[in-house]
């Protein structure tokens, strides 16, 4: 596909991210009963990499987190098959009142929405748009009755700044996590002795699951 093809394509990068781990060192030793420092830095890589495991899996951000997510035009339109292979000036010119969905959860806040216009970037009022948040992704719509903008037909004309993650961990994840860490420690350096993930840790891993058919 190139450029001259419709697209209403992503990009989300990280702005600010957490300093520290959603499970902090003391807890995890505390769990393992682990109480000198000796193995600090094993648990602490153990720690990131369960973390980076869950986050994977229930495609959840563990930790509040700033976002920046870049798209070439308003509106979900990239996932409507009646834009499949539209000229892109179509689908710039297209006034949407598709809802924008924000792929990180939980959602925190939308923080920030500008556009290019005639080569500024504009920034869009709070007041033109609602949020609407939901247990997986959530989403802002333009005002009732209204449109979003129409931005410049430009790549990445639409700038959306928001932050999404955990404020406090729910506690039966918390504990699937600390499970697995232990898991980990205990059978380091084995090779095919114990199961990759505890069941019970999975089994909350799934209940945490986003369903997500867009890549």
């Amino acid at each position: 596909m190139s450029w001259q093809d419709a697209t209403g394509e992503s990009y989300t990068e990280v702005v600010d991210c957490p300093s520290g781990s959603a499970i902090s060192l003391s807890d995890a030793k505390a769990w393992m009963k682990v109480t000198n420092s000796a193995d600090d830095a094993l648990i602490q890589m153990l720690i990131n990499a369960v973390e980076e495991y869950a986050a994977s899996v229930t495609k959840r951000t563990l930790q509040e987190t700033e976002f920046k997510t870049y798209r070439d035009v308003f509106g979900d339109v990239s996932d409507a098959s009646a834009f499949a292979g539209f000229p892109a000036w179509t689908v710039y010119q297209y006034q949407s009142s598709a809802p924008v969905t924000l792929r990180k959860s939980p959602l925190v806040s939308v923080d920030l929405v500008r556009y290019y216009s005639s080569g500024v970037l504009a920034t869009l009022n709070s007041s033109a748009y609602y949020v609407v948040k939901k247990g997986d992704y959530s989403r802002i719509a333009p005002d009732y009755g209204t449109f979003w903008p129409v931005a410049d037909q430009r790549m990445q004309a639409i700038e959306i700044t928001f932050t999404a993650g955990y404020t406090v961990l729910p506690q039966d994840l918390k504990v699937a996590m600390l499970d697995h860490i232990f898991s980990m420690y205990e059978n380091r350096g084995d090779c095919g002795c114990a199961e990759a993930t505890p069941k019970n840790a999975m089994a909350i891993y799934r209940k945490y699951r986003i369903v997500d058919f867009v890549a």
